[in-house]
């Protein structure tokens, strides 16, 4: 596969190397805050010649720098019900130190675990309340500065558990 991403302030495409998985990490030019890229993937063969049509084209936009956003896991399935949520750090003014603020909700939106750190990551916990199984629950994210009042919040994002009982996990 080969993917193409259009920055539509600058007029410019990036394309990617072949891509033989599914995933894929973008290693060209620093994409910028607040910016709005379109991308597409094209079917190719071993010499990175299209192979098919290119997809229909799909868009994303870089938070600005004071923008809580999710980065993962974001409306997708998970393979462990002891995930890893990672947001964008908020960079701090001098002197000043942000903390966040997790919340996971289940389908009726009742928060079923909080917690507060200083990393832009948390872990679910082992000891904290059990995320059930082929599960789908939403989460989110507020961004403030230590002792005073501003903060940012994050769009909400679901995730859904596995299915089975995943190995050292039960």
């Amino acid at each position: 596969y080969g993917v193409s991403i259009y920055d539509e302030a600058s007029d410019r495409t990036h394309t990617s190397s072949e891509i033989a998985d599914t995933r894929w990490i973008y290693e060209g030019e620093d994409l910028q805050q607040g910016s709005t890229y379109v991308w597409t993937v094209t079917p190719t063969n071993e010499n990175g010649d299209a192979i098919g049509d290119a997809s229909e084209a799909w868009s994303f936009t870089l938070p600005s720098q004071n923008e809580a956003s999710l980065i993962s896991p974001v409306n997708e399935a998970i393979e462990t019900i002891l995930p890893l949520f990672t947001w964008n750090e908020i960079p701090p003014s001098p002197n000043q130190r942000i903390v966040y603020d997790v919340s996971i909700m289940d389908n009726d939106d009742t928060v079923i675990h909080s917690a507060t750190v200083s990393e832009a990551q948390y872990q679910y916990p082992q000891d904290g309340a059990q995320l059930e199984y082929s599960s789908r629950y939403t989460w989110m994210i507020v961004a403030r500065i230590e002792g005073a009042a501003a903060s940012w919040e994050s769009s909400a994002a679901w995730f859904s558990t596995p299915f089975v009982v995943v190995a050292g996990e039960d």
